[in-house]
């Protein structure tokens, strides 16, 4: 499939992200496409802590798991405040392509 000749110029390279992804210190600053990058170091946060509190929300919905009072409600929470993060940062990097595009 070939791309347009501006289609390298909207996204970050490859290797760009995975440096994001990698490195322990990681300053979007010194790369181009800063929301991306930015962006992306996030989504990673946030589906970490997504999928723990799925794992977390399948354990304590087992029939024979004794469930401490509140703790749906935090699992709960945690899960909810992780889905809207990962929702707010695709809708950043959305809006970075719908521009520049």
């Amino acid at each position: 499939m070939s791309h347009p000749d501006w289609y390298g110029q909207l996204l970050p390279a490859v290797r760009t992200l995975w440096r994001a992804l990698r490195m322990p210190v990681f300053d979007p600053g010194d790369y181009a496409h800063t929301e991306i990058l930015d962006a992306a170091v996030g989504l990673l946060g946030a589906h970490y802590r997504h999928k723990a509190a799925v794992g977390q929300l399948t354990r304590i919905s087992q029939p024979d798991t004794e469930i401490q009072q509140g703790e749906w409600r935090v699992v709960s929470d945690f899960f909810a405040e992780a889905s809207r993060d990962i929702a707010t940062l695709i809708a950043r990097v959305d809006t970075v392509l719908a521009f520049e595009a």
